[in-house]
């Protein structure tokens, strides 16, 4: 491998994107930069006893149900027990149940939890405000080329697979009776949904690939059934398994890359702030995928990468309700228990030439999908386009906002304008 210099305070760099790795106090912060403006910013601790005081995304826990609530066919689960004893409360969704996860008697499908029950649950979505985390039993894990998820059925594949990769793989497994079959609940295991993942892409002409899935997937769910076995001999609040640091800062690092599309790789330069931040680069999943990617450490005495970049400055722009355009308009942003409403206002703008309300609506729209990813927006979002005569420039806008809604790491749905112009958007909730 090439040795690259680390940056000098005079030297000069030609690249637009980057991938800022930046050091503050107990952790780590990811950020995608394009042309100096801050597209992606993602959070997590620097160690994995830090990581431990939080509710991680993923996580498996053994849990007591505390009480039922029958008429929100739920569960409420103490699973989690942090420093000062008290136990995180989890909300457990009755649909979310299967037998083999209940630990303390024999339970069949269609049995009713009661209130002590010991169970093992998974962070479905971290808690958020006054609403509690979601938890589930149906355990899931991954690996870079698949996913399986216990009570689930059939083969699934990613969003961002093209349509005819997914035909190709899913052909290609459907064929394979071995993987199928195995996917079947037998042997004291519920059945298995398998979700074939993005980086198959570059492998569906391999003529190993349907072996190496069926691999992978028989890995997992050993996995998953240690994890079950080691829950019945172990007290309530016990981390069963909890995604290392590295997994955390490779899933980030991949999101900023996909972000920039990887036909852009080599327009792409990784920033570490410090030498212990290159050094967790290089060691990262991540980065053995990635061999070739342009990694360097900043050394600039004089100014830091955060200055340099304005990420406090723009991480401080993002907390505030109006948001400024070039173009003069700006955004209204609020946010309530039930939905979030984003509001686009002419401003300044008056004096542009050419077809006003659609220039100001597309510039407004990929600010928006910017202004979502940065708040991590999720649930219902209403954006109060302005009014448009002519159903011509709808359809131009509602291209821009498909577009930009891929850019997004988490699923975003753009679902229509209604009678009043107003968009809606549905974004999953996967991160805190």
């Amino acid at each position: 491998m090439e040795l690259i210099k680390p940056y000098s305070k005079m030297e000069k760099y030609n690249f637009n994107k980057h991938i800022l790795v930046l050091e503050e106090n107990d952790s780590i912060r990811i950020c995608a930069i394009d042309d100096k403006k801050l597209e992606l910013c993602f959070s997590c601790p620097k160690r994995q006893d830090e990581a431990k005081k939080g509710n991680v995304v993923s996580s498996i826990y053994v849990g007591r149900v505390d009480y039922i609530v029958d008429n929100l066919n739920a569960a409420f689960v103490k699973y989690q027990n942090v420093e000062d004893k008290q136990y995180s409360i989890g909300y457990l969704p009755f649909s979310e149940i299967i037998s083999e996860c209940v630990i303390n008697r024999h339970f069949k499908t269609g049995d009713r939890l009661k209130g002590g029950d010991l169970v093992i649950v998974q962070i479905l979505k971290a808690p958020v405000k006054t609403k509690q985390a979601t938890l589930t039993m149906k355990l899931s894990l991954s690996s870079k080329i698949t996913a399986i998820t216990l009570g689930k059925r059939g083969i699934g594949c990613s969003r961002k697979l093209s349509e005819s990769d997914k035909d190709s793989l899913l052909k290609e497994c459907k064929k394979n009776k071995e993987l199928v079959s195995f996917l079947e609940e037998h042997d004291n295991m519920p059945s298995r949904g398998l979700i074939l993942r993005t980086e198959l892409s570059h492998r569906k002409n391999e003529e190993s690939v349907v072996d190496d899935i069926f691999n992978d997937s028989k890995a997992i769910t050993d996995t998953l059934t240690d994890i079950i076995n080691k829950g019945k001999h172990l007290s309530i609040g016990t981390c069963l398994y909890m995604p290392q640091t590295d997994d955390i800062i490779s899933r980030y690092l991949k999101a900023c890359f996909d972000f920039f599309n990887q036909d852009s790789k080599n327009e792409i330069e990784i920033i570490a702030q410090t030498c212990s931040m290159k050094n967790i680069i290089e060691d990262s999943v991540w980065r053995k995928e990635n061999p070739d990617m342009l990694v360097r450490e900043w050394i600039d005495e004089n100014v830091s990468l955060n200055v340099l970049y304005r990420i406090s400055s723009q991480l401080d722009e993002i907390k505030k309700k109006n948001v400024w355009l070039n173009s003069g308009a700006y955004l209204v942003v609020e946010s309530t228990e039930a939905m979030h409403v984003i509001d686009v206002n002419t401003g300044k703008s008056i004096k542009q030439k050419g077809n006003l309300f659609l220039q100001i609506n597309i510039e407004a729209a990929k600010e928006i999908l910017r202004q979502i990813r940065l708040r991590n927006l999720t649930g219902m979002i209403m954006v109060d386009f302005i009014n448009m005569q002519s159903q011509k420039d709808y359809s131009a806008l509602k291209d821009v906002i498909i577009t930009e809604c891929k850019k997004d790491y988490s699923h975003v749905r753009f679902v229509d304008f209604t009678l009043l112009g107003i968009g809606e958007f549905i974004r999953s909730r996967t991160e805190k």
